[in-house]
């Protein structure tokens, strides 16, 4: 699925250029990502041409994401920032598309809040121990603020 920010057609741009501050040269969010198209699209302008990614474009049909992943369980991978960051740019990098989707999962929160859940190749999420009834749920464990 290929997605694309739409912008207004009626004005090139819908946020009033006296809207946008520029940022200083030494600001760290001044960067080529700063004025990518995506970026501007958000801001209302219109690009060259609207900026272009794939949904879940990360995973299993790329090559390079296959031999990062040896040996490395699905969640553990979202969880380690480096491997994370190196699979959200590895289709960006080999699609030229605009942007990136963070490579995460969604069951990354039960995880973090103490739920035992592990993705099972060939089965999906599965947790150690199901929340079926309103005694599961108050068995869950209590957040703790610091682990997320």
């Amino acid at each position: 699925m290929i997605s694309s920010v739409i912008t207004p057609s009626s004005s090139p741009s819908s946020v009033p250029s006296s809207a946008a501050v520029p940022l200083p040269a030494e600001h760290p969010l001044n960067t080529r990502t700063a004025s990518s198209l995506l970026v501007e699209a958000y801001r209302g302008h219109r690009g060259e041409r609207a900026p272009v990614w794939f949904m879940r474009q990360a995973g299993r049909s790329l090559p390079e994401y296959r031999e990062l992943r040896v040996g490395t369980r699905m969640l553990d991978a979202c969880l380690d920032p480096e491997m994370a960051s190196e699979i959200t740019l590895q289709p960006v990098r080999r699609h030229h598309v605009d942007a990136g989707i963070f490579f995460s999962d969604i069951v990354i929160p039960l995880k973090l809040a103490g739920v035992g859940v592990d993705i099972v190749a060939g089965r999906g999420p599965v947790l150690e121990k199901p929340v079926r009834t309103a005694a599961d749920v108050a068995a869950l464990p209590s957040l703790d603020p610091a682990a997320l």
